[in-house]
């Protein structure tokens, strides 16, 4: 989050859209309120509210909120983007000198397993300048001084990940995938953004991740296999991450089949995608054979949204044990 202080030259300061915190209710900031609403019910209110607070103008709009829950993805990621871009339209025309910075995620420019291939298409949506153009009408808004930027971050510590990276082996995987061989920081997201929002340019997308974007690491030990079906033959493959190799299942596909016992799948795999930090975990859950009360779940990427099966997988690495929703 940028740091106030940065911005008290301002007449007015920036809306910073994030996921929604009750803590924040009753936050003052130099004298004004915070305002907790949901972007999906209460966006009308939000920018009403920040017309009236500061005199129906709008300096700066960052968006960048956004969940992993699957049922909101395409709310928050996408619509949420562009409907509070409509609203707050006016206002940043009204302040003469308007910023908008869309914050998407490196999986809409590499191929990063998500668990969730809608969630990278919300977010993709975001980044291309031209969609940034389209959202905010850039032919009529360039002659009012009203500029729109994208910033596409990877892996960056934050409390959302804090945990996640407390993990030796996390931290030491995503340096491997990282050419620059570390986790990026806050501070160099919001340096990136101060540096969008201040300088002559407009339409920009901006990737902060450590050069991953541009290279991937050469095949090696620290490849990691991913479950995947092949539709033409029907049967269960694992993919490499890192190449075109891939190599046929033990047993016949558990999509197609709708088997509801556990998978025998090679014990090394499944460790591998326990451990890999692009994959999502969730604590809501309990190994149903050693009780570990940590997973990481996937989907299956080739059925549509309503017939998505969720898989577990035991985050336990003396127990590796699979099974599904």
């Amino acid at each position: 989050m940028l740091s106030w202080k940065k911005w008290q030259h301002y007449e007015q300061f920036f809306i910073h859209v994030r996921g929604a915190n009750p803590s924040l209710m009753h936050v003052s900031v130099n004298g004004r309120r915070s305002l907790r609403c949901i972007l999906s019910a209460d966006r009308d209110k939000l920018v009403k509210e920040v017309s009236s607070l500061f005199g129906g103008k709008l300096n700066i709009l960052i968006k960048n909120a956004g969940t992993n829950d699957f049922s909101f993805l395409v709310n928050i990621n996408l619509q949420s983007a562009f409907h509070l871009s409509q609203l707050a339209h006016p206002l940043l025309i009204a302040s003469g000198a308007g910023r908008i910075v869309f914050e998407p995620s490196i999986c809409s420019v590499v191929s990063v397993n998500t668990g969730c291939p809608i969630y990278s298409a919300a977010k993709g949506a975001q980044f291309s300048p031209k969609n940034l153009c389209s959202v905010r009408s850039c032919s009529k808004c360039c002659d009012l001084q009203y500029k729109g930027h994208s910033v596409a971050p990877w892996f960056i510590r934050t409390p959302m990940t804090e945990d996640v990276l407390k993990n030796e082996n996390v931290v030491k995987e995503l340096a491997y995938q990282t050419p620059i061989r570390r986790v990026g920081g806050p501070g160099e997201v919001s340096s990136a953004v101060a540096f969008l929002c201040a300088i002559f340019t407009t339409g920009q997308a901006i990737c902060i991740d450590g050069g991953i974007s541009t290279s991937r690491p050469e095949s090696g030990d620290n490849n990691i296999l991913y479950p995947r079906e092949d539709r033409d033959q029907k049967i269960l493959l694992y993919a490499c991450r890192n190449c075109d190799h891939q190599e046929i299942a033990d047993d016949n596909c558990v999509y197609r089949n709708e088997v509801h016992h556990s998978v025998a799948e090679r014990t090394q795999v499944l460790q591998d995608v326990a451990a890999d930090p692009t994959l999502p975990r969730t604590k809501a859950v309990t190994c149903t054979v050693c009780k570990h009360p940590e997973a990481v779940f996937f989907q299956a990427t080739s059925r549509g949204e309503e017939g998505m099966t969720l898989f577990f997988v035991c985050c336990n690495p003396n127990c590796g044990h699979r099974w599904r929703d």
